[in-house]
């Protein structure tokens, strides 16, 4: 088969089909986001945003509604007592008494939800996940854009993909870590534990010292997950 003049020079790649494919499964399920994204092995939403569905407003949309939809499921969690870590988590529980009080006369789980969704979104907040938490971004305590660009963007909708980092993150208002994340800490407090070992038998101060401070952050999460000292030391 000829293909038609306007195609003549285009370079097919494999790639191509990984976009295509993504782009049709969000379409057929928007609920399908977090399975393409964890298929093609992103742990990052931006990455599935920018490098598979590009300009496309539909789909933009449906990742947008994806984001509240997350960011009222974790919200949700921490109301009702669930175990979850970071700044935000500790802000959200000093302010559970207004959320349950918005909440009391929702008779259905359901309602509850729609009720919170609506709260969450004109407030503007999303839920931009990664392996080592989910950030309920707000403009004004977002590092990574004051990281990348010297101050903070009122007019930022989302983290910075280039400055978001576990050693930046974990310091951040913005950020929870639930029990979908607790794997990747358990395993950079191992790693960072067994480093800060090594360096000291070294004598390399300075690296001991900043595995130290990873060791600490992660063990510090991991705690409020009910993982005490005693599981941390066997865990290293």
């Amino acid at each position: 088969m000829d293909l038609p003049l306007v195609a003549a020079g285009w370079n097919l790649t494999t790639h191509q089909f990984r976009k295509k494919f993504a782009q049709d499964m969000v379409r057929c399920d928007p609920g399908a986001i977090p399975a393409v994204r964890e298929h093609f092995k992103h742990m990052s939403m931006h990455i599935l945003e920018i490098g598979y569905i590009g300009n496309d407003m539909e789909l933009l949309g449906l990742i947008n509604h994806l984001a509240l939809r997350d960011a009222t499921a974790q919200i949700m969690s921490i109301i009702d007592g669930d175990p979850v870590g970071g700044k935000m988590a500790d802000d959200i529980r000093k302010n559970a008494r207004h959320f349950r009080a918005v909440l009391k006369d929702c008779e259905t789980p359901d309602q509850r939800t729609k009720t919170l969704e609506k709260l969450i979104d004109s407030e503007g907040v999303k839920a931009w996940p990664c392996d080592f938490g989910t950030c309920l971004f707000r403009a004004e305590t977002a590092l990574c854009h004051f990281a990348g660009r010297g101050y903070y963007d009122s007019a930022a909708i989302k983290p910075l993909p280039s400055e978001r980092c576990a050693d930046r993150c974990c310091s951040c208002s913005n950020l929870v870590v639930s029990a979908r994340n607790v794997e990747f800490w358990k395993e950079r407090y191992r790693s960072n534990e067994r480093l800060r070992q090594l360096y000291q038998h070294e004598g390399n101060t300075a690296w001991a010292l900043l595995a130290s401070r990873r060791a600490k952050a992660s063990a510090a999460i991991l705690r409020s997950h009910g993982i005490t000292a005693g599981d941390l030391m066997n865990a290293a």
